[in-house]
């Protein structure tokens, strides 16, 4: 033995008795999370899908509802809507093992722009510029595409098309070397008949007078139009699995009615994406693009980043 050493006693386990063991264990181990659920709408109990729903300590969501799973306790939360003015701010209490929901409903949005009669008719197209491109895009009461290109020929014909009522159709026109064109077809009474004669201008030449419905690009001088319905793209369960990610962009026609007719993927670097982001455009609205207090038809790029969590 050592000079100056201290024995120590032998230590003894004592054994818990079972029920005690077992919940010392399970007091280690229970759950400390729960699940919050938040669903924004409108003043109407309509659903806001594209809600921007801001969670204090969690990732934000670009789509409502919002889901997420959150440490027990308080949670702080802002919301914000297409069009809203202000942002709408609330709390809550989380719950371990338990699903929370939260409605947020937001009061002050605007309304959506109003549209004229839409009567039965015919539309009776002819082509007067040879070669150029001709399609139909119905955006009420669902979404539809004609190309009627070939139909209309040398343009020695006219096209005789019959609308139901409670249609809304758009006629975009275009051909390389000219401004292109669009037209909502519509009629001031029943069964009667809209001629639609389609000249286009070349580029080299101002637009002519008489309110010719030109698609002309967002500039500075044009009010830019609010996004006041529809949803996101949702980020895909194929992009996911392919780790796939990156900038879609889409490039559509807006009519002055503020739907979106016409899109088409430009550029892609998650092609897993495009149609996801051609199928949102479809839902959306907005207020029109507006020049010297009209509404105008324009062409409208919108661009959608997808980044893996």
């Amino acid at each position: 033995m050592t000079r100056g050493a201290t024995i120590l006693p032998a230590m003894r386990a004592i054994p818990l008795p079972t029920p005690l063991l077992a919940a010392v264990l399970l007091a280690g181990c229970a759950p400390t999370k729960g699940t919050l659920v938040v669903s924004v709408v409108d003043r109407l109990g309509a659903p806001i899908h594209a809600a921007h729903v801001s969670i204090e300590g969690a990732p934000p969501c670009n789509t409502a509802p919002c889901i997420r799973d959150l440490p027990q306790g308080p949670a702080r939360l802002e919301v914000t809507a297409p069009g809203a003015t202000h942002p709408e701010t609330a709390k809550t209490y989380v719950i371990p093992e338990k699903n929370k929901r939260l409605e947020i409903v937001f009061q002050e949005l605007p309304p959506l722009p109003p549209l004229p009669p839409l009567h039965a008719g015919t539309a009776v197209i002819t082509l007067g510029t040879p070669g150029a491109t001709v399609e139909l895009f119905r955006s009420l009461p669902s979404a539809e595409h004609r190309d009627i290109t070939a139909a209309l020929g040398d343009g020695s014909r006219a096209l005789r098309m019959p609308i139901a009522q409670g249609e809304l159709w758009t006629l975009v026109a275009g051909s390389e070397g000219h401004k292109a064109l669009a037209k909502d077809i519509s009629f001031e009474h029943d069964g009667d008949e809209a001629p639609i004669a389609i000249a286009l201008e070349p580029l080299s030449k101002a637009p002519g007078g008489g309110g010719t419905p030109y698609v002309v690009p967002l500039g500075e001088r044009i009010t830019r139009p609010t996004r006041v319905a529809g949803m996101d793209p949702p980020y895909t369960q194929k992009a996911r699995e392919a780790r796939q990610q990156g900038l879609v962009i889409a490039r559509c026609v807006m009519t002055t009615h503020g739907f979106l007719v016409g899109c088409r993927i430009v550029r892609s670097s998650a092609p897993l994406q495009n149609d996801a982001v051609l199928a949102a455009l479809a839902t959306h609205r907005y207020s029109p693009a507006m020049f010297e207090g009209r509404p105008q038809t324009v062409f409208y790029t919108l661009p959608f980043n997808f980044r893996l969590p």
